[in-house]
């Protein structure tokens, strides 16, 4: 009645390195406003230990009115030293954006 089988394609071997799961990961944010809360830097760093693969997430935005902001963003992903990681393997999706946002 219950058949809990399961996949080769399982949620744990996707998130795998070297046929472990993942299982420590730092996480450090930060958000910072400047010039009377006109100017907000961001940074956001995900490093899983066992891979040494990160994704490093950079913001720049700037309030030129209430409801108007410019805005950056870079998104950059790799690996420490030599070891293969899912966040390496996303290497060539680093993107960096430049934009403007409204509100209406």
């Amino acid at each position: 009645m219950f058949d809990f089988s399961t996949s080769p394609s399982d949620v744990d071997f996707l998130a795998s390195y070297d046929g472990k799961a993942y299982e420590n990961t730092l996480i450090f944010v930060v958000e910072y406003p400047l010039i009377h809360q006109k100017l907000t830097l961001r940074g956001a760093l995900t490093y899983q230990m066992e891979s040494e693969g990160y994704a490093f997430l950079l913001g720049l935005s700037y309030a030129l009115l209430d409801n108007l902001h410019v805005f950056g963003k870079a998104t950059i992903y790799g690996a420490l030293g030599t070891k293969s990681s899912l966040y390496k393997s996303w290497d060539d999706n680093d993107v960096v954006m430049v934009g403007l946002q409204a509100w209406f």
